[in-house]
């Protein structure tokens, strides 16, 4: 999140950015991110449509024992988002 989310804020502040989920609390934004907090399964759709490009980082925990990402970034896919994710052998 630091390195592909909040440093390229950093780097363009005349951009805004919008954050998702929880967990960001104890991390230090710039003035042009906007945090909502968690985002409802209802308003996905709507939160990734209204983005230039989403971003998409598994956890950690997730991806050791995971086959596959998360339906997130199939939602994502699904809203017509640019999506950024981890590689993940034969999402393409």
């Amino acid at each position: 999140v630091e390195e592909f989310f909040l440093r390229p804020a950093a780097l363009l502040p005349d951009r805004r950015f919008l954050i998702g989920g929880n967990g960001w609390g104890d991390k230090a934004v710039p003035a042009n991110v906007r945090h909502l907090g968690h985002v409802g399964t209802r308003d996905h759709n709507a939160f990734n449509a209204s983005s230039l490009a989403v971003l998409n980082i598994a956890r950690d925990s997730m991806a050791a024992v995971g086959f596959s990402p998360a339906t997130r970034v199939f939602e994502a896919a699904g809203a017509g988002a640019c999506l950024i994710t981890d590689a993940w052998v034969g999402l393409d």
